[in-house]
């Protein structure tokens, strides 16, 4: 069925959109780690203990990055299934076909959900956070130790954490 849009502006959507997922799912993690992680390492070299000198960590690895693309690319994306939507050969069909019709929950609550658990790897134990957001932006996660004071560990909007 033509929907009347050109090739380039679904490849060039689509590229964009490449873009915006390594950010959310790559880059964006990546850099909220580390830093948290440098601020951390900070606070135990100006005020930790031991008799040990200890290493700066590794560096940011990323994976290959996709091509730059020009702000709003959201805001495109958006715009682009609007004008699909209201193409005068649009179905609903197409829209479930073109995955631009989803599958909203109506639920909606104040308080995100959240699944803690503790995995075991070869070296280290870590504990795998998933939630369910709702409406909410993102979840903001603290932590603590033994009895010590809540710690900010960071803002997630990226499942699992």
């Amino acid at each position: 069925m033509e929907l009347g849009f050109s090739l380039d502006d679904i490849a060039s959507t689509l590229a964009e959109i490449d873009f915006y997922i390594w950010l959310v799912q790559s880059w964006n993690p990546t850099v909220q780690k580390n830093a948290m992680e440098a601020s951390a390492f900070k606070a135990m070299i100006g005020t930790g203990l031991g008799s040990e000198r200890v290493a700066l960590s590794v560096h940011l690895v990323f994976g290959p990055e996709p091509v730059p693309v020009l702000l709003g690319a959201l805001t495109r994306l958006f715009n682009l299934i609007q004008r699909i939507k209201m193409a005068a050969t649009y179905k609903l069909i197409v829209g479930k076909e073109l995955g631009i019709i989803g599958t909203q929950s109506t639920a909606d609550s104040d308080e995100p959900d959240f699944t803690v658990i503790t995995e075991r790897g070869t070296t280290i134990e870590r504990v795998k956070l998933t939630f369910t957001r709702y409406s909410h932006g993102g979840v903001t996660v603290e932590s603590r130790r033994n009895d010590s004071d809540w710690e900010f560990l960071g803002i997630v909007v990226t499942k699992p954490w």
